[in-house]
């Protein structure tokens, strides 16, 4: 029988040992982010916090965390980086004065000014 691993709340501070093994491991890969492990953790924290995500193995998610941000950075000087390709288009804003009266009209109730 296979064991279901423990999920968990990301943690304050990775372990001694996670911080050392994490450090190892990206100044073979990503040297250039050694220096900013410790905001990478933060805000790999704040961002799982806030979505309320359980995990198994937070070194994991650490370096996982490391090499997307790695690969955003290299997108961004891309000369096409369009950070808003993925998202739905909304609808168009109103151009004139015609296109806001339905919006005038619920905001002051119908009243003609």
């Amino acid at each position: 029988m296979v064991k279901k691993p423990v999920l968990t709340d990301s943690p304050d501070q990775l372990s001694i040992e996670e911080k050392t093994r994490v450090k190892a491991w990206c100044q073979g890969r990503f040297p250039r982010k050694v220096r900013h492990l410790g905001d990478l953790w933060e805000s790999c924290r704040d961002w799982h916090l806030g979505k309320g995500h359980q995990r198994a193995n937070w070194e994991a998610v650490f370096r996982n965390w490391i090499r997307t941000d790695d690969r955003f950075a290299k997108e961004k000087q891309d000369k096409n980086y369009n950070p808003y390709a993925n998202e739905t288009p909304q609808q168009p804003r109103p151009k004139g004065k015609a296109d806001l009266i339905p919006i005038l009209d619920i905001i002051t109730g119908g009243k003609k000014e």
